[in-house]
């Protein structure tokens, strides 16, 4: 089960991110214009609901690759990679928190040994690639009580890569013709 630390600890990790979040709608009309500012925060918010979400598609990357052309990629690509990483944590809290219900099932224990060893590689291998499957390996992370950061940084850093390349590659695509 889980200790009484464990919800604090969650607690702290949202009211950072959302504290994060705040500083950087506060700072960035002083950098950007307002229609960069609305291209930036709709691919942001795409990508975080894209993520959140396990069952609708939401056209996050679509979002990303469309704006590539007018917007920074790189900028876009890290921003969407932040956006999608704390999505993930949906998956990752329903794991921590579902996980009695499944602990000693024939499930969790095959997830256990798959994930045992090799974790961190799968998850961010799962992380790298764009695929629908990712939010099993969250709620597969959260049942086997991963590290949150160290699944926040292994996620991020997968989320970034593939998020910068595609942007990039978008943006190339779309200025090639």
């Amino acid at each position: 089960m889980l200790d009484n630390k464990l919800p604090n600890m969650y607690k702290l990790i949202i009211l950072g991110i959302i504290g994060f979040l705040v500083a950087g709608l506060a700072i960035l009309p002083r950098f950007l214009s307002v229609t960069d500012i609305a291209g930036y925060y709709g691919v942001f918010m795409l990508s975080f609901l894209g993520s959140v979400s396990m069952v609708l598609p939401v056209p996050g990357l679509i979002s990303m690759c469309g704006l590539s052309a007018l917007l920074n990629p790189i900028l876009l690509g890290i921003i969407a990679g932040i956006a999608e990483t704390i999505g993930e944590l949906s998956g990752f809290i329903l794991g921590v928190f579902g996980s009695y219900i499944i602990e000693k099932k024939r499930l969790y224990l095959k997830l256990h040994s798959l994930m045992k060893n090799r974790g961190y590689l799968i998850i961010f291998l799962f992380s790298l690639i764009p695929n629908p499957l990712f939010d099993v390996v969250g709620i597969s992370a959260g049942i086997l009580k991963f590290s949150i950061f160290r699944f926040l940084f292994v996620v991020l850093t997968g989320k970034l890569i593939k998020c910068v390349l595609i942007s990039i590659t978008c943006d190339f695509g779309i200025n090639m013709f």
